[in-house]
């Protein structure tokens, strides 16, 4: 009776085990449990707007501040005194950025005006909807952030030095 119980506790453990084909699946390939969604980016409310200067260009981003590895939801970029942004999208195709009733469509990677309304409303408010796609999505900064964005459009619309 004892040898059976034993050779049953057995069965039992061998079954909670993994499997020979879990124990050949390459590291770092591990199914995730069912139900369990996979991590998220930062919610937006999470993300504010970081200024940042390199090799003579300027750039402003909404994200979490890591610009090597870090969450960016959206981004721009100028040259000293060049009164024009460069903008980056997620993706290919047309956006149409809007702040304080303005508005302006963009083009992946191309550049508008920094003193035109939509992104003057902008540089006055800290807030910018970027819509592409399904969703809009509004860029809220805070009051540090919001100083970020007056240094970036500083930068793109008066010379340096």
């Amino acid at each position: 009776m004892r040898l059976i119980l034993i050779a049953a506790a057995a069965a039992a453990l061998a079954a909670c085990g993994p499997s020979a084909a879990d124990k050949a699946a390459p590291a770092g390939s591990e199914p995730q449990p069912e139900g369990v969604p996979a991590p998220a980016a930062p919610p937006v409310a999470a993300l504010d707007w970081h200024f940042m200067t390199e090799g003579g260009s300027a750039d402003l981003d909404f994200g979490d501040g890591d610009w090597a590895e870090g969450t960016s939801a959206f981004h721009m970029s100028c040259l000293p005194n060049s009164k024009s942004v460069e903008v980056s999208l997620a993706k290919d195709g047309q956006a149409t950025l809007t702040s304080g009733g303005q508005s302006v469509s963009v083009e992946a990677d191309s550049s508008t005006p920094a003193d035109g309304p939509a992104l003057a409303a902008f540089r006055a408010s800290g807030a910018l909807t970027v819509a592409q796609g399904s969703a809009p999505q509004t860029l809220n900064a805070t009051p540090a952030g919001k100083a970020e964005v007056e240094k970036f459009f500083a930068y793109c619309t008066r010379p340096q030095g």
